[in-house]
């Protein structure tokens, strides 16, 4: 299979996934009309785990939707003594109220905790902002096949008009324990069969089948991942933006060649977003703040993160 063939081949197994997440081997060899004579269904679950490996994509995950008795909380923080960052990061990771940290550049972080009254002073740090984590948003990436350039020239150019994303919580989260136990087991692959999940749970198979797809999955989205080269051979920023138009910023980023994470707080959305080129991603920042579609952003590279 040609190069260009085979990432053709790969997007539209990854589109496959977005639309049944947990299809198996026989419903992939189904849709691609793969079937005769030495041609082994398998065969594509190994394209699939191959893409997985390359990180040109990854297992679709669970997140969890904000709910009224039980959202996250997202903080942006300053270590104050710079000269333990990086301790202060690991010290974070072993935080079982903290669900993600992402120390940023600057002696800053990223934090995402299931608990609103985190103390953060004790590790030195000073929080410039605290929000709920309202429901991040995967981009599905058109622009796969495209120049980077025409891509960004294109988003530049966007016909954008005004409108703020809803933050939406939908309604009491009624979990038990073991509903938790099974999100916990599941949430990063949600390929995961159902018989390990079990075996995991210490469940029957039904009793783990009954909870995943009637208690746990109807409350979560399923995030999708792609990155036409590999995950490794981008770059990416982490931004706090305000603007008035962050309905078509979503749409706008769409058109890249890479997923785009969107973190939705109460007055911001925080984005990370991938790319090759420093001068060329800079430059959309500025005509995007020149033109009036970004009031204000933030800037800061991603070093090491740990969590969901």
């Amino acid at each position: 299979m040609k190069k260009a063939n085979r990432l053709e081949f790969y997007h539209e197994l990854f589109e496959l996934v977005i639309r049944n997440p947990t299809i198996q081997p026989k419903g992939i060899a189904q849709y691609f009309e793969y079937s005769g004579r030495g041609k082994a269904p398998s065969t594509l679950l190994k394209h699939l785990q191959n893409m997985y490996d390359r990180k040109i994509s990854f297992p679709p995950k669970l997140k969890l939707k904000p709910h009224n008795d039980f959202i996250p909380t997202g903080f942006v923080c300053h270590k104050r003594n710079m000269a333990k960052t990086y301790s202060t990061f690991k010290e974070l990771k072993k935080n079982t109220d903290i669900w993600y940290v992402n120390m940023l550049s600057g002696a800053d972080f990223f934090i995402v905790s299931k608990n609103p009254d985190l103390e953060l002073e004790k590790y030195d740090l000073v929080t410039h902002m605290k929000s709920p984590f309202f429901h991040s948003i995967y981009t599905f990436p058109t622009g796969w096949n495209k120049d980077e350039s025409d891509i960004l020239d294109s988003i530049s150019n966007f016909d954008f008009k005004k409108g703020i994303l809803k933050r939406v919580r939908y309604g009491d989260l009624h979990w038990s324990e073991l509903d938790w136990r099974i999100f916990n087991l599941a949430h990063e692959n949600i390929r995961m069969k159902v018989s390990k999940i079990a075996r995991k749970a210490e469940v029957s198979h039904k009793t783990a089948g009954e909870h995943l797809w009637n208690h746990v999955v109807p409350e979560c989205s399923i995030a999708h991942f792609f990155f036409p080269k590999g995950y490794d051979e981008y770059r990416y920023l982490y931004l706090r933006i305000s603007s008035d138009y962050e309905v078509d910023l979503i749409e706008a980023f769409k058109q890249l060649p890479c997923t785009t994470y969107i973190y939705p707080f109460e007055k911001e959305i925080n984005v990370i977003l991938f790319y090759e080129s420093h001068e060329k991603i800079l430059n959309l920042l500025e005509k995007l703040k020149e033109i009036g579609i970004l009031n204000n952003y933030l800037l800061y590279i991603p070093i090491v993160h740990g969590g969901e």
